[in-house]
């Protein structure tokens, strides 16, 4: 039983893996500033020692609270040997977390006590769409996919479990957890409501206090492990403090605009926040299909689900509630996790329907399985033709038609030193694209350009390319997509740009000298003498 139980797991683990590398193979990896800043910051550990105590700054913080350093250290040694490549690195971590369906499977047996339904949530999760987006993207979100498995099952063994054993071990285990899901995003702090949840669940269960559930030997535990799993946060938090960076008041100006106390409008926005969320995971690019599916979700897991499975189910999908009440922002990664658990009662429906005698209920859910494979299948194949991501406002910024761009340049100069400027996201950065001419050029071609542009001393890699104050005799001007300024700043930047340099005609221009490069625009130019 146990052979044939690992081959199942050992399948579903092999489909989970080539599910994820399909995803981004061809070089169909996201890559954009957030990108390669990170590739830029986590080599520099290893090669320049610059060992880092601060991780990517929290978006909507106004640059007064930071994710986790871990992130760049993990990142470090996968860079180092991959030497520089995005696409391995991102296969890598691909790989990695493909292991999630090996941890859903656990704690979906645990929860129902019922192997087919862990079977069929693990085979689920594997070929989902979102979840092999998550798992490909590189950003600190990713590294949470995992620790919230193991967050999710301590939390079930210590509060929901028939049988309260080893207490201590799931205490350090939950502690050691969330300290790791709080290093890949700071605003993780919500998940101390699942706690809260579950103490007050315990408490009536056990029909005693809070404050004796618990030893206070298992409670240190917890807090150490979990302090000094996020010791690094705190110590770059201080240090923001007493520079006079991080202030209440600076971080109440932050976030206090969005809190639901304060705008109860927003109401709206988390409702279909959390509406995007279960489409996504469940049925992508079928709003209506998925609306539908919610609705019977939510009837079965009130009117089937029997306690305490109910309470941890309904606990893990209303846990961002306790940020968003103070803090919301519509970002899909605020999220993050969330699939789980809609995975495992998608999963329970299919079950009871399938073993309900009524044939039609059985034909539904066959629709309901085949369905969801299709769905999930097409969402690769959608967003593969697209050139797009989940997480990006620019469609087409792919390491492919990146790496196709940097190749044109380097065939139309033929070995001459030639100069790049850039029009892109964020404005007046050129990181990503130093990095990639730094890693993919220079090991190519053996030579990098260098930079005509507004200075970048004191940005992200400031010293990979060399910087003038004028373009080299073979120019070009490369233009990301989806890049919109307010005012004539736009105007300003091309009048530079003809200022120094004439437009050179080729056979594969398209428009105004641009040749068209998946979504990006490059432009050949002549400096004038």
């Amino acid at each position: 039983m146990k052979k044939i139980f690992f081959s199942k797991i050992l399948l579903i683990l092999i489909v989970s893996m080539f599910f994820r590398y399909w995803l981004i193979s061809n070089n169909q990896v996201y890559f954009w500033f957030d990108q390669a800043r990170d590739a830029n910051i986590s080599q520099s550990i290893i090669y320049n020692h610059d060992f880092k105590i601060q991780g990517p700054s929290a978006s909507g913080t106004k640059d007064t609270i930071y994710h986790g350093v871990l992130y760049y250290y993990l990142l470090s040694p996968i860079y180092y040997i991959f030497q520089g490549n995005p696409f391995f690195v991102t296969l890598f971590f691909g790989l990695i977390n493909s292991f999630s369906v090996v941890f859903l499977y656990i704690i979906s047996k645990k929860i129902f006590e019922n192997e087919k339904i862990a079977l069929l949530s693990s085979f689920l999760l594997a070929i989902n769409f979102e979840h092999s987006q998550y798992s490909t993207w590189l950003s600190n979100p990713m590294m949470g996919l995992i620790p919230t498995l193991i967050f999710f099952l301590s939390i079930w063994m210590i509060f929901y479990n028939k049988k309260r054993t080893y207490v201590l071990k799931w205490m350090i285990l939950m502690g050691f957890s969330l300290g790791l899901i709080e290093q890949s995003a700071f605003y993780s702090i919500y998940f101390f409501g699942v706690i809260i949840v579950g103490l007050i669940y315990l408490s009536k269960k056990l029909k005693t206090s809070f404050y004796k559930i618990f030893s206070i030997k298992e409670i240190l535990a917890f807090l150490f492990v979990y302090i000094l799993t996020i010791s690094t946060m705190l110590v770059n938090q201080f240090l923001l403090f007493k520079a006079g960076i991080f202030t209440f008041k600076v971080f109440e100006d932050a976030v206090g605009h969005s809190s639901i106390w304060k705008n109860p409008r927003l109401v709206i926005k988390l409702f279909d926040t959390f509406l995007t969320k279960f489409v996504s995971t469940i049925s992508p690019n079928l709003p209506l299909f998925g609306s539908i599916i919610l609705l019977i979700t939510f009837f079965v897991l009130i009117k089937k689900v029997s306690n305490p499975k109910k309470i941890f189910l309904l606990s893990w999908f209303t846990a961002p509630l306790w940020l968003f009440i103070f803090h919301f922002r519509s970002s899909s990664h605020m999220l993050l996790g969330l699939e789980y658990m809609l995975i495992i009662t998608f999963s329970f429906i299919i079950y009871l329907f399938i073993e309900n005698k009524n044939i039609f209920i059985k034909g539904t859910a066959i629709v309901l399985f085949i369905a969801y494979i299709l769905l999930q299948f097409n969402a690769v194949i959608m967003i593969r033709n697209n050139d797009s991501s989940i997480f990006t406002f620019q469609n087409g910024v792919m390491l492919k038609n990146e790496l196709k761009l940097i190749d044109k340049t380097y065939q139309l100069v033929n070995k001459e030193p030639f100069s790049i400027s850039i029009w892109g996201s964020p404005y007046e950065y050129y990181i990503t694209w130093a990095y990639l001419y730094h890693w993919y050029g220079k090991q190519k071609y053996g030579y990098v350009p260098s930079y005509f542009g507004t200075s970048q001393s004191g940005k992200y890699g400031e010293n990979l390319l060399k910087q003038k104050d004028h373009p080299e005799q073979l120019h070009f001007l490369i233009e990301e997509p989806g890049v919109y300024l307010v005012g004539d700043i736009y105007k300003q930047f091309i009048a530079k740009q003809n200022s120094f340099s004439t437009i050179v005609d080729t056979n594969s221009s398209l428009e105004d000298g641009f040749e068209i490069i998946g979504e990006y625009r490059l432009q050949f130019r002549n400096k004038i003498q």
